[in-house]
């Protein structure tokens, strides 16, 4: 028997090479951007760029706003440190100069 695709289409090994590529790199986004396939998928070939789009905007807002959060824990990290060093700087200073 003949596998019938979605909503009446040819299955996606019968569709052209551009489709197919379209559709498995659609498939390959959504896997590794753990966004899922959800119950209202993309048709057509503009639906499913446009999806992707959206899925690649996310990640890289996601993304970004890790690397600022890291960025600035890191910049508070750093500056604690040099804090520190100047106490330990004025505490030794005293230490030395209170005889």
């Amino acid at each position: 028997p003949v596998l019938a695709g979605a909503n009446g289409r040819p299955p996606l090994y019968e569709q052209p090479l551009g489709r197919r590529y379209l559709m498995s790199f659609y498939f390959v986004l959504a896997t590794m951007s753990t966004t899922g396939y959800g119950d209202i998928r993309p048709a057509t070939t503009k639906e499913i760029m446009l999806a992707m789009a959206i899925i690649l905007f996310g990640c890289v807002l996601y993304a970004s706003v890790t690397a600022n959060l890291v960025s600035m824990a890191a910049s508070v990290d750093a500056n604690a440190e040099i804090y520190q060093s100047h106490v330990d700087n004025w505490s030794s200073f005293f230490v030395r100069n209170t005889k």
